[in-house]
């Protein structure tokens, strides 16, 4: 029996039992509780022996320090996590459980604070379903990014404050972050350029010519045709040159490289519901509007060279994983629409869509699970 078997059946009961409950009034309530117990159950259930995949390489690692070579600086942050903690697997667990517990409370105080805002149960519903699109690969499997994860939500959590006197703890936060996984550091960039710096873009659009709005757009195009051009030697250069993730530009897996362009293509996919949440529910204030748009624009602008990465060296070691380091902004999209009313008539096909993405995504797990048993 697949050893990922229980997890991917609990996340499964998930999708499919707890996160329809927000729907329904009367029992928002018990969707919580019951969404947070199907993610901390996953986290225990998750297989912590050596024979899970990656666990080895963990154990390794976190409980010889000598054995990190070039990675020390990679894996510093979760060596030191859990230098405290006897054991082998039980440093994997002790990680995974913080993370999930990060995740849990700051998500917790996410939806509090929309449930003051009256926002639409439908938005909620969609939020459950992005976390459960996103988080199950890396609650399996990838330890490092699920801790990355879990501080992001800190994050997403950090941006509903409109005060500058958080801005000390962002910058904490995008340290641990950084210092958990490279590949959030676009989400990061995309984060501070959102949240302060948004209305001064906004500004410098709105007041310019039209023949300086022609100019920004050539040079969002010549960004674009560099992307195609260059951008898988722009990555194996930085790879290079970034301590411990040398391996992410040279290192190739066996494979057919026939890159499935469906792949490439998910990052575009995934945020679908929201783009149409947002044109068929009723108009939010000015405001949210342009927030939501320069949060779309900057997402969109991250995708497209990781996509084009991932079409163009799709034998590249963990190439995948780079497109996951973008989706935090998708919980920031949300939340510029927490305004926007939906009448249930337009929000049918747009649960129907997010519902066959999150279960897609699930399919994509196990596939991905069982060729590296």
């Amino acid at each position: 029996m697949n050893i990922y078997y229980y997890s991917l059946l609990v996340l499964f009961v998930g999708i499919v039992i707890v996160t329809p409950l927000t729907i329904e009034k009367n029992l928002l309530k018990y969707s919580f509780p019951l969404f947070y117990f199907v993610i901390f159950l996953t986290t225990i259930l998750r297989p912590y022996m050596p024979e899970g995949i990656d666990n080895s390489t963990f154990i390794e690692s976190l409980t010889n320090k000598d054995v990190l070579g070039n990675d020390r600086l990679k894996m510093s942050l979760i060596y030191f996590l859990t230098i405290l903690i006897p054991g082998s697997w039980e440093k994997i667990y002790a990680l995974n459980i913080l993370s999930s517990s990060v995740l849990i409370i700051f998500f917790r105080k996410i939806f509090k604070d929309l449930k003051r805002k009256v926002t639409s149960n439908y938005l909620i519903l969609l939020y459950l379903i992005y976390i459960l699109s996103i988080v199950p690969p890396l609650i399996l499997v990838h330890l490092k990014q699920y801790l990355s994860l879990g501080f992001c939500s800190i994050l997403i959590y950090l941006y509903s404050i409109n005060n500058k006197r958080v801005l000390k703890y962002e910058i904490v936060v995008s340290i641990l972050i950084i210092f958990s996984h490279i590949v959030y550091f676009p989400f990061i960039l995309s984060y501070f350029l959102i949240k302060y710096f948004s209305n001064k873009i906004l500004n410098i659009w709105i007041r310019s010519s039209l023949i300086s709005r022609i100019f920004y757009l050539l040079i969002a195009c010549f960004y674009i045709i560099l992307s195609f051009i260059s951008i898988d030697t722009i990555f194996k250069t930085v790879s290079l040159i970034i301590p411990g993730y040398y391996t992410y530009g040279i290192q190739e897996i066996i494979g057919s490289g026939n890159q499935k362009f469906i792949s490439c293509l998910y990052p575009f996919i995934l945020i679908i519901p929201i783009i149409l949440f947002k044109f068929l529910g009723r108009d939010i204030p000015k405001k949210g509007r342009e927030h939501f748009l320069i949060t779309l624009f900057l997402y969109l602008m991250v995708c497209i060279p990781i996509s084009i990465v991932e079409f163009k060296l799709p034998l590249l070691y963990a190439i995948g994983r780079l497109k996951t380091g973008i989706y935090p902004l998708i919980f920031i999209l949300l939340y510029d629409l927490k305004e926007v009313k939906i009448s249930k008539k337009n929000v049918l096909p747009i649960i129907f869509l997010s519902y066959i993405i999150c279960a897609h995504a699930l399919y994509r797990t196990n596939q991905y699970l069982i060729p590296n048993l």
